[in-house]
């Protein structure tokens, strides 16, 4: 079996950051939200841990469930050892089997672009996804130019927007796309 060591810092692939940011986070928050009719907020997650991302790459790697599940155990024991802070959700992974499985089916899932989660729940994700896109873009512009976009640069990054979410959640369709477009329009 080849060895695996974390190395904290790494650089990723968008695939990984993608695969964990709306794969698990966003899921994980889309549960929650969909389950229960009385929350009604939604929000920006923060970006994910150093260790998710490095166990989202190898998992988009191929590696089997087993492998890393034994990987998780000599990483925790190897913090343990050395006494080192895990980031909160890192260590809800690395602590409990339960929730490294679910991490590891979410991100497998999410690479088959075969989400077992309702339409309910795709339409939260690809909000976000919309959301996201669409403030780092307006940030971008901001940013080097000083300025806020134009009307016509707003409606180019919702169109974009719109359509970097279909691919990430690899949908022909959104579940509602006239009524979301109605409800971004910049008219």
């Amino acid at each position: 079996m080849p060895e695996y060591h974390y190395i904290e810092g790494l650089q990723y692939t968008d695939e990984v950051l993608i695969a964990v940011r709306y794969g698990y986070q966003y899921r994980l928050d889309a549960e929650l939200y969909c389950q229960d009719e009385s929350i009604h907020f939604k929000h920006c997650l923060q970006d994910a841990p150093d260790l998710l991302n490095w166990f989202a790459n190898l998992i988009l790697s191929g590696i089997a469930w087993d492998v890393l599940k034994g990987i998780a155990a000599e990483l925790k024991e190897r913090f343990h050892r050395e006494k080192r802070n895990i980031p909160p959700m890192a260590e809800q992974i690395l602590t409990n089997q339960q929730d490294l499985r679910t991490f590891y089916e979410y991100i497998k899932e999410f690479k088959e672009g075969k989400l077992s989660i309702s339409n309910r729940e795709k339409k939260y994700i690809y909000e976000e996804i919309v959301a996201d896109y669409s403030g780092k873009e307006t940030a971008r512009i901001y940013e080097s130019e000083k300025r806020f976009p134009t009307k016509e640069e707003s409606k180019r990054i919702m169109r974009d927007a719109h359509e970097a979410a279909k691919m990430i959640l690899s949908m022909k369709d959104h579940p509602d796309e006239n009524e979301s477009e109605k409800d971004h329009s910049f008219e």
